[in-house]
């Protein structure tokens, strides 16, 4: 809608003189121009739509047909204004804040959550029934790539990851993570997962492993689960290993896959496999 111009001449304005100074044409509206001169201005208020204009009252050349209304003020045309833009760029501070917040957790929580999305990923597969078309479908899906050669009669596909991109101060040592599987007659027999202390591409002095097959066979290992600590004469919590078959119990699963994936995201990190998996069992050495 086009707003009105309101058009009138001033006497008072001029008071030695009885002519008439033309009034300056004023757009109804907020953000009409400021005129100079008085400390003191006031607002026409025509249609609700206030305009500024300095103290003197005009008397409009023509007959306005809506009602028009004169408020003085001492400085500016609405009266909250300043209170607004006051409150508006507080607010504005507070939404920008709000957002490096979420930028910034988002930055520091995508590798924990990527972790977490693999490993529960890796869980779809099951093993004896799951397909090499369910494999490929599922490396696709995450980005695991074959380590060999690969087709229906045996491939390993994995996916590693760590937490590289994060500030070296705030991570450490860092960690890193990797999920495996195995397809062999077009059937998926196997699926491992690591979780360590160091980068994807070094050497993880600490280290958790989960390896879950059908039978173990020659292996000969207690099923349905068997787990213990490996130890060096330099890293004494080396690595805690757990073998597992299809008819774990739930309490044991679940015991044992309670991954502490905060580790990601953690002030420099965690030192060793016992803080990777609280839950696994204490050394006995």
């Amino acid at each position: 809608m086009r707003l009105p111009v309101l058009r009138g001449m001033c006497a008072a304005c001029n008071p030695r003189s009885q002519k008439r100074d033309p009034l300056i044409s004023l757009r109804a509206g907020f953000g009409a121009p400021r005129l100079t001169a008085p400390q003191k201005w006031g607002a026409i208020f025509s249609l609700g739509q206030p305009v500024l204009f300095p103290k003197c009252v005009y008397a409009p050349e023509n007959q306005v047909r809506h009602p028009v209304f004169i408020i003085e003020l001492t400085r500016m045309a609405h009266p909250n204004s300043s209170r607004f833009h006051k409150i508006s760029a507080r607010w504005g501070i507070v939404f920008v804040l709000i957002l490096l917040l979420l930028l910034c957790s988002a930055y520091f929580l995508r590798p924990s959550l990527r972790a977490r999305y693999l490993f529960s990923q890796l869980g779809t597969l099951q093993l004896g029934h799951s397909t090499f078309e369910d494999a490929q479908r599922l490396a696709r899906k995450i980005g695991a790539t074959p380590t060999g050669p690969c087709n229906q009669s045996g491939c390993e596909w994995d996916v590693r990851m760590d937490n590289s991109e994060l500030p070296r101060w705030w991570r450490g040592s860092g960690e890193s993570f990797v999920v495996t599987f195995d397809v062999k007659d077009s059937v998926v027999v196997r699926k491992t997962t690591g979780y360590g202390v160091g980068l994807a591409t070094g050497f993880s002095p600490s280290s958790v492993g989960l390896e879950e097959q059908e039978h173990w066979g020659r292996m000969r290992r207690p099923e349905p689960v068997a787990a213990g600590w490996k130890t060096t004469d330099l890293y004494r919590y080396y690595e805690f290993v757990v073998y597992m078959t299809p008819e774990v119990s739930a309490e044991d699963r679940r015991r044992y896959t309670s991954f502490n994936f905060h580790c990601f995201w953690k002030y420099k990190g965690c030192k060793d496999a016992r803080e990777l998996l609280p839950t696994a069992d204490p050394p006995n050495f």
